[in-house]
């Protein structure tokens, strides 16, 4: 058989596949967005409160497929609220997978506000790789159907070698989140990383998203970045500098 002109090649290619994606039928098929929104508040779409009355007024709750991440300065209560979070999301009926790389289970479980905790964790924290990451995920979710994961916190997940090589350490950290993202889509689940603010003065201003740590874009990645610290009554300027020179 001749082979075809190009151009005649190119217009059968083009109608080939016309016909063959008319028919597609796949999960990311394009649908009228009153379609998608609709399958959407089956389940995706459903928001959970936290228990905190003024945090659900300004932002409404949490979907699952939700990337959201909580920063602050040390020590300012960030592991607080994600102990609140899994009380109040085990409340809605959503249990929670703890990734905890900050300190031993017991001290953990020890920590939470009741006796028990209703949580799960792995018997062991052997990595912080992504990949690890999913398999505790999808184990938790078809054991137990946990549909939230807490992971404190963002800069155990990066390889200090990795890091050390990176060309471009921002844009490293940004894949990492970026993957979190993808994670909690894939497997439609809620994601809480607690991530830590660069060095400021909490006297001379606010923290803003721009002072997460080390990567801009792992606020641009996050479907909601919750910022946690305490505010102290300022001292003047002589208390700064005698605290300064001790």
């Amino acid at each position: 058989m001749p082979e075809l002109p190009q151009d005649a090649r190119k217009a059968k290619e083009r109608v080939d596949l016309l016909a063959k994606l008319s028919a597609y039928a796949g999960e990311d098929r394009v649908v009228s967005a009153s379609e998608a929104a609709a399958e959407a508040k089956k389940g995706h779409g459903a928001l959970f409160g936290s228990s905190l009355s003024g945090l659900d007024k300004l932002i409404g709750g949490f979907r699952y497929g939700d990337l959201v991440t909580i920063a602050g300065p040390t020590g300012q209560g960030k592991t607080s609220l994600s102990k609140t979070l899994t009380h109040a999301l085990y409340e809605g009926g959503v249990k929670s997978l703890w990734l905890n790389y900050e300190m031993p289970t017991p001290e953990l479980i020890e920590s939470f506000p009741k006796q028990t905790p209703v949580l799960w964790v792995p018997r062991e924290m052997t990595s912080g790789k992504i990949e690890w990451i999913e398999e505790r995920i999808v184990e938790s979710i078809a054991k137990y159907q946990t549909r939230a994961v807490f992971i404190d916190h963002l800069h155990f997940l990066v390889d200090l070698r990795s890091l050390a090589l990176a060309r471009n350490q921002s844009i490293l950290i940004g894949l990492i989140v970026r993957r979190l993202k993808e994670l909690a889509l894939k497997w439609d689940v809620m994601v809480f990383l607690i991530a830590h603010l660069t060095k400021l003065d909490l006297e001379e201003r606010e923290p803003t998203a721009n002072d997460v740590r080390d990567s801009s874009l792992v606020t641009q990645e996050s479907n909601t970045v919750l910022l946690i610290w305490r505010k102290e009554k300022p001292r003047s300027r002589k208390e700064r500098l005698e605290g300064a020179l001790q």
